[in-house]
């Protein structure tokens, strides 16, 4: 086999591992978000349907996050993996605006505040609160990629 072909055979697997790795680290999150509801159907379904969302960004954002990490160092995999999880917490954090938004449209779009209440807050709640997550699973996802 030639140089180029080990070579092509290497990113190859770099971007399917980084698919795979980042869409089931994104399908576990939403499985542990899932658990923590309690029950609440409306609550699940909306998790249910920002996992979908965010795994599939994930699954194309590790693809390519796998091919740039490959044979590079591990700062660079970390580095990789952060930016990646940060960019799957803001779609996540779009899929709560939208999610707001039907919440909003399925209460007879009373409130005065809705911009705030049901686009603003979920928006910015996913963002605040999975900002760290986001960052360690992000690195996690990098390394686990570069091995």
């Amino acid at each position: 086999m030639t140089h180029e072909g080990s070579m092509a055979q290497q990113l190859m697997r770099a971007r399917t591992v980084g698919a795979r790795t980042a869409a089931g680290v994104a399908v576990l999150t939403g499985l542990g978000l899932a658990l923590l509801a309690h029950g609440n159907v409306g609550l699940i379904a909306s998790v249910a349907l920002a996992t979908v969302a965010v795994a599939a960004f994930s699954r194309r954002a590790g693809s390519v996050a796998g091919e740039k990490i490959a044979g590079r160092g591990w700062l660079a995999a970390l580095g990789i993996g952060v930016l990646g999880g940060l960019a799957a917490l803001l779609v996540a954090a779009l899929c709560a605006a939208a999610a707001g938004l039907v919440w909003f449209l399925h209460d007879g779009a009373r409130d005065q505040f809705w911009l705030w209440d049901y686009l603003g807050k979920p928006f910015l709640g996913v963002l605040g609160y999975g900002c760290i997550v986001a960052l360690v699973l992000g690195a996690v996802t990098g390394a686990i990629i570069r091995r």
